[in-house]
């Protein structure tokens, strides 16, 4: 996920996933809203940043309405 946009209070949406990243490949998509990271809440631009620096994430998503999780691996920041 290279850009995500403030979207309110309790989460931010994803603007865009970048061709081939971790997140594309567990399918995370533009529109997403991004709830959490490994049970933290993201409420900010600053939780997105700390909390995605991890190499494990599990990502707690909501797509058209509906709760998704997904794990990503990455290589360590």
């Amino acid at each position: 996920m290279s850009e995500i946009l403030l979207k309110n209070v309790n989460a931010l949406i994803v603007s865009s996933v970048e061709a081939g990243s971790p997140a594309a490949k567990v399918g995370v998509r533009v529109g997403d809203y991004l709830k959490r990271i490994n049970e933290k809440p993201i409420i900010d631009i600053l939780d997105y940043r700390f909390h995605s620096a991890h190499h494990r994430l599990r990502l707690t998503l909501e797509r058209d309405g509906e709760p998704l999780q997904v794990l990503l691996r990455k290589e360590a920041d």
